[in-house]
């Protein structure tokens, strides 16, 4: 979500610290939490914190109207991926949008915020005998948000489809501050556009992922891993 204008510096510490008074989010200055979760040219020291998705929503409408660069982060396990962005003058963390909004076990489906680590969301999940259909990278410490961001799925997508198939709704906010959303929280839904398969994949650049709405699958009794070796690519 980088802006192509640019402020002056004593401008731009204006604008950064009055962001608490004016969106309600906190602000720390963290140059290592940036740079361990951010790829930019210059990263930015400062990081915004939303409490909820209406400081997110007042954060993205204040920095867009002042023409300030926002760079969404979660855990920083995919920040490899993508381009390198160009700009950043502030990094805002999904840290605290990490609640689970509705999960009715019965329904085989479950919706949380984007911040909830996957980790957290096995949890969950294996406590009514379910699971994720997908073994992510980095599961231990990456967000829900991050993973759908990056669009990085694991082998079972073979068998139980990718993340573009097993995301039935999501919710972003966008860098005019404004809540969208695709889908729903049910497996049949009405027709119309697919913004979350616009979502996933796009890393960060079209708006902040705040909601998702998933399918879930119960653990299956039994597991099996198999391995074969081949001495020549003839075998």
């Amino acid at each position: 979500m980088e802006r192509s204008n640019t402020l002056p510096d004593p401008k731009l510490n204006e604008f950064l610290g009055a962001i608490p008074a004016v969106t309600g989010c906190s602000v720390r200055e963290d140059a290592a939490w940036c740079l361990t979760r951010l790829r930019a040219v210059a990263p930015p020291t400062c990081v915004a914190v939303p409490a909820d998705r209406q400081q997110l929503t007042a954060l993205l409408r204040y920095t867009g109207e002042h023409g300030i660069s926002v760079v969404p982060a979660g855990a920083g396990s995919k920040r490899l991926c993508g381009g390198i962005s160009r700009r950043a003058d502030i990094a805002v963390s999904t840290e605290k949008l990490a609640r689970v909004i509705e999960y009715p076990a019965s329904d085989l489906t479950i919706t949380v915020e984007a911040g909830i680590s996957i980790r957290a969301l096995r949890e969950t999940l294996a406590a009514q005998g379910q699971m994720l259909p997908l073994d992510v990278p980095c599961a231990d410490t990456a967000t829900l948000g991050g993973t759908l961001a990056a669009n990085q799925n694991g082998p079972r997508r073979l068998g139980l489809g990718a993340w573009r198939d097993n995301v039935i709704g999501l919710e972003f906010a966008s860098s005019e501050g404004k809540l969208a959303k695709g889908g729903g929280r049910v497996v049949k839904t009405v027709a119309g556009y697919d913004l979350p398969k616009l979502l996933i994949g796009s890393y960060g650049t079209l708006g902040v992922i705040t909601e998702v709405s998933l399918k879930v699958f119960p653990i299956p009794p039994h597991t099996a891993s198999f391995m074969f070796g081949y001495a020549t690519p003839e075998e």
